[in-house]
């Protein structure tokens, strides 16, 4: 594919992403093509995937450094996202329709000075860090396949 061809691609996608912000921002609770969205609004480059019988990991890593791994259900919808690396990644993009349910739990969610646990019937998030060492994880309990234990969200 030509370089012009690219650009032409990368354009509609992106116009389409932001004509449908739901589509947009539909990382957690959507389906495997919102992966692909979000890898390209990050910025992140894809370093692999592992695919199982109980699920399929897609793993991508952000330009400042930060690996994010989005979780797939046999069914290929998104049912969690973890991440790892010197910087927050953009919880927006990759918490998608429940990043406003995060945001609004966060201030009574705090504990210490760097973790925030946010426990709602459709979004569960474990965050933390310091300088240059943030983590985190969320899930959407209804949407974890019954085989799959919370614990191997990484």
């Amino acid at each position: 594919m030509s370089p012009t061809a690219r650009i032409v691609g990368l354009v509609v996608l992106l116009s389409c992403a932001a004509l449908s912000p739901a589509d947009a921002r539909a990382a957690l609770g959507s389906d495997e093509a919102s992966v692909g969205v979000d890898r390209i609004l990050t910025r992140a480059a894809p370093v692999g995937i592992a695919a199982g019988e109980r699920y399929t990991v897609h793993e991508m890593q952000t330009p400042g450094g930060t690996t994010v791994r989005e979780y797939l259900s046999p069914a290929g919808a998104v049912f969690a996202v973890a991440w790892r690396g010197p910087q927050p990644p953009d919880l927006r993009q990759i918490l998608g329709l429940h990043f406003e349910t995060y945001r609004a739990a966060v201030p009574s969610s705090r504990f210490g000075h760097n973790l925030v646990l946010v426990r709602h019937p459709d979004i569960v998030v474990e965050s933390g860090g310091r300088a240059r060492v943030f983590y985190g994880r969320a899930w959407t309990p209804g949407l974890v396949p019954s085989d799959v234990r919370t614990g191997e969200i990484r």
